[in-house]
């Protein structure tokens, strides 16, 4: 049975950690786990009152990095990213897509689920997504998903990772 995980680390990001969990939760990720990292912010209560209310949610800080050796330290993010899938793999989730707080995964026609779009790609070792950036409305207030968005497809790809599939590291590899 599949089982997907998204991940995301955040720094400041409190208003809008709750859409963007919501928005994940609502599209079938079985999962989710935020990284909080040098936040001054009221991110990790924000998400303290949302996993006391879904367990599907959960959140660490990511601070420890920062007491690593200064040649480790500056890779924060391939750092938690490499714990995060550690943890995923032990936990039993077939799939982890890393992603950031200000991106949102959404299928092409606005409803199917992540399980039924991964569906299609049944035993790929990995499903990239190409970004696309919204143009704007110009409004700074938050709003309703618009049923038509303006943007450019970009040329940058976020990728679900099939865990079966092992990812290597120098000589060895990483499975379940």
């Amino acid at each position: 049975m599949r089982k997907i995980k998204v991940v995301a680390i955040a720094k400041n990001e409190s208003p809008y950690l709750a859409e963007w969990i919501y928005h994940h939760l609502y599209f079938g990720f079985d999962s989710i786990k935020v990284y909080v990292n040098r936040s001054s912010d009221l991110s990790s209560a924000i998400l303290e009152e949302i996993c006391v209310r879904d367990t599907r949610v959960s959140w660490d800080y990511g601070d420890w990095v920062d007491y690593l050796a200064d040649g480790i330290r500056s890779h924060l993010q391939q750092i938690l990213y490499a714990s995060a899938y550690k943890e995923a793999v032990d936990e039993g989730f077939t799939h982890v897509l890393f992603i950031d707080v200000d991106e949102f995964w959404f299928p092409l026609d606005f409803s199917s689920s992540i399980h039924s779009f991964l569906n299609r790609f049944e035993g790929m070792a990995s499903v990239s997504f190409q970004w696309f950036c919204e143009l704007g409305s110009g409004e700074v207030s938050f709003r309703e998903l618009p049923s038509e968005i303006r943007g450019v497809n970009s040329l940058n790809v976020k990728t679900a990772i099939n865990v079966a599939a092992g990812i290597r590291q120098g000589k060895r590899m990483i499975t379940k």
